[in-house]
């Protein structure tokens, strides 16, 4: 285990820091009430609390949060569905917080917020890529053409991540997977049963996020009130073993890069 004492002398320790694998091997060590409190992280914590450990680190040090461990890498999101699923479903995927990969998750508010975002830290010379649902190609093909990706200096293969099957974050989820998560979490109306793979997969043919919010919610006094409460609730419940492999597979990706990024100077 590497120790980390960030007291008076803490500014010692940084390269110390930047060595450490796991965030769970770090030690906070400070003073309260003339004794030393030691502070250290669970290998189960939930990602608030990864980030409440980083940032009383870097505040006892006097350094914003991005100078001392992660925001290598930034990845840029459609919204707060995905910055509350991915850290839940990188740690089962990878046995590791994302903080501990140099990944900073970041919501642009939609998929064109995404880019914005991602486009603005490339001209700043920041090591960055999106990730958005893979609709976007077609709903908003003006803004995500691969020759205005390109003109804007992005990497096609590495930096536009899209996924979907064929559209969106949530239709990667399998009709078993979905039925499974709503009958624990969303207990249906007892006048109509547990919820079955091929209601789910009826719903397929159209706009399928919103089509599952509407028969979950409109199904079960407990049901999930926003689309946010879906990619949650299944993220949570989902078992390792079965994360899609395309979200694995950017996961990998992202991990990949971020091991070659920064640091930069700001």
């Amino acid at each position: 285990m590497q120790i980390c004492s960030v007291s008076v002398e803490g500014f010692r320790c940084l390269e110390d820091i930047a060595g450490v694998p796991v965030l769970s091997q770090m030690v906070h060590l400070r003073t309260q009430e003339g004794r030393v409190r030691a502070e250290v992280l669970r290998e189960d914590s939930a990602d608030k609390d990864v980030r409440r450990h980083l940032s009383m680190i870097a505040t006892t040090l006097g350094f914003r949060n991005s100078v001392l461990l992660h925001e290598r890498f930034f990845v840029a999101v459609e919204g707060v569905s995905e910055t509350s699923a991915f850290p839940v479903l990188f740690r089962k995927h990878a046995g590791f917080p994302i903080q501990s990969a140099g990944i900073c998750l970041w919501a642009g508010g939609s998929n064109e917020g995404a880019l914005r975002f991602a486009r603005s830290l490339k001209d700043h010379g920041r090591d960055v890529a999106f990730v958005v649902d893979k609709d976007s190609r077609t709903n908003q093909k003006h803004v995500f053409r691969d020759d205005k990706l390109k003109e804007h200096g992005f990497d096609l293969e590495q930096e536009c991540l899209y996924l979907g099957s064929p559209n969106e974050l949530k239709d990667l989820f399998t009709n078993d997977d979905w039925a499974e998560t709503a009958n624990a979490l969303w207990k249906p109306n007892a006048e109509r049963g547990p919820w079955q793979p091929q209601e789910i997969e009826e719903l397929r043919a159209g706009k399928f996020s919103s089509q599952l919010l509407n028969l979950l919610k409109g199904g079960s006094p407990e049901g999930p009130k926003i689309k946010e409460d879906l990619v949650v609730g299944i993220a949570a419940h989902l078992a390792q073993g079965r994360i899609p492999a395309a979200l694995s597979a950017i996961f990998d990706s992202l991990v990949s890069r971020a091991q070659n990024a920064g640091p930069h100077l700001w």
